[in-house]
């Protein structure tokens, strides 16, 4: 039986890295193979009910993530999940490093699969094990600049992680980074869960192919609340969702705009908090529009005929459903997918903000060791300008529009015609195996 080791980058709070990774693994294991994950963080309760061991690493500590902050973060490169993630000095990471490694020789797996964890290559080079990488082409070692619809900010100050990395890929051999912090995520073979028109990276990089989309399997066994099968057919259903790793988008603010653009009873309407805010803190709302915690995304967005969302990864569930949407981003990756989304004629982007950008000044360690002394540049829009007509008009231009009902149903019958998790086991099993 053949083992594959999950490493997902589980720093941020979002799921997106975690449940491609889950899916994959579920689809590794009905061919006979054996998944277990090294991780921690919010989502270990789902992973192990998905039935999968885990090794929790400990390096960097875990932080709680806050609801809040600024409505919109310029994040132009992977640095910025470097420094977010705690990897601040080349002892925290020979430390992550030494942990891991431990356990890779302890379970000796056959093949490691990463998903934007910053450490999967260096692990595989020095345990002589291969590495997939799942890699979306904005974070893809060979991608171009991610923010294209827009200037850099002047005065940008992207934190430099090469006096980080840079020491300890040196002792192993390897080539150090020259430049962006994305060079860590190299592999032997690189997934983009993806296909051309949504992820499109021309030419295509070596070692690097198109899947199509990476999703979990099983989700309708999954038990939905009593509310769901109220849902009456004689009025379309929108849902909205912000996602787990949401600051200022899973705050009260958000949440009243939304109810306030859909005052008026055309549309049945759920809202999804991810858990943010408490349902009955947003106060009384009309019976068309329910407002809950959580509820199953796989059959909610089943169940809808258009979605509102952040431009993560729920792109591809909601294209598998031949949906259009509204994207309403919160920081630079979710707006390059919405973008690309846009210009694929599946969907508009509402901005957040439309605020100047404010420039803040950080200090991080940097690759010292006790003293923060190298600066970086954050640039932020602080308040949400969004307002609730702006949201409500692409919602109906959306809705309404024949065309782009039509391109999302081409785009879910390309994507079906990838095939997802069993191409890429395919293609892992050519390449590496």
């Amino acid at each position: 039986m053949r083992s594959a080791l999950f490493l997902p980058s589980y720093l941020g709070g979002g799921f997106g890295h975690i449940s491609r990774c889950v899916a994959l693994a579920q689809a590794f294991d009905r061919q006979g193979g054996k998944s277990i994950f090294a991780m921690n963080g919010p989502h270990l309760k789902v992973v192990a009910e998905a039935g999968f061991d885990i090794h929790i690493l400990s390096i960097p500590p875990v932080v709680q993530g806050q609801t809040g902050g600024p409505a919109y973060v310029y994040v132009p490169e992977m640095a910025y999940q470097i420094v977010r993630d705690g990897f601040d000095n080349q002892q925290k990471v020979k430390g992550a490093l030494k942990e891991l490694v431990e356990i890779i020789e302890r379970i000796r797996p056959d093949i490691l699969i990463g998903d934007g964890y910053p450490l999967s290559w260096m692990a595989g080079q020095k345990t002589g094990i291969p590495v997939v990488q799942l890699v979306k082409s904005a974070v893809h070692p060979m991608a171009e600049r991610m923010v294209w619809w827009e200037e850099e900010p002047e005065g940008m100050i992207v934190p430099d992680v090469r006096p980080v990395f840079n020491p300890v890929l040196e002792q192993l051999g390897l080539s150090q980074i020259s430049g962006r912090a994305e060079e860590l995520l190299q592999g032997d073979l690189l997934i983009l869960p993806s296909i051309p028109v949504l992820d499109p990276m021309d030419p295509l990089p070596l070692k690097t192919q198109y899947v199509g989309p990476i999703v979990r399997s099983n989700e309708g066994a999954r038990p939905m609340p009593g509310w769901f099968s109220s849902l009456g057919d004689d009025k379309p259903v929108v849902y909205v969702t912000v996602g787990g790793a949401a600051g200022h988008g899973g705050s009260s603010p958000f949440f009243s705009v939304v109810l306030e653009a859909f005052q008026d009873d055309d549309f049945q309407v759920v809202v999804s908090t991810g858990g943010k805010v408490d349902p009955e803190a947003v106060g009384q709302v009309p019976d068309h529009i329910k407002v809950v915690r959580w509820v199953p995304g796989t059959e909610m967005i089943a169940r809808s005929e258009l979605v509102v969302f952040h431009g993560g990864y729920t792109r591809m569930e909601v294209l598998m459903q031949g949906l259009p949407s509204v994207i309403i981003p919160f920081h630079s990756e979710q707006e390059y997918y919405g973008r690309v989304m846009e210009k694929a004629g599946v969907a508009q982007v509402v901005r957040y903000s439309d605020e100047p950008y404010q420039r803040f000044l950080r200090h991080w360690k940097g690759g010292n060791r006790w003293i923060k002394s190298n600066d970086f540049t954050v640039y932020v829009r602080p308040k949400m300008t969004m307002q609730p007509e702006t949201l409500r008009t692409a919602v109906n231009q959306c809705f309404s529009s024949e065309i782009v009902k039509l391109r999302a149903q081409t785009l879910r019958d390309e994507l079906a015609s990838f095939g997802g998790c069993d191409k890429a086991m395919d293609v892992i099993r050519s390449r590496l195996f």
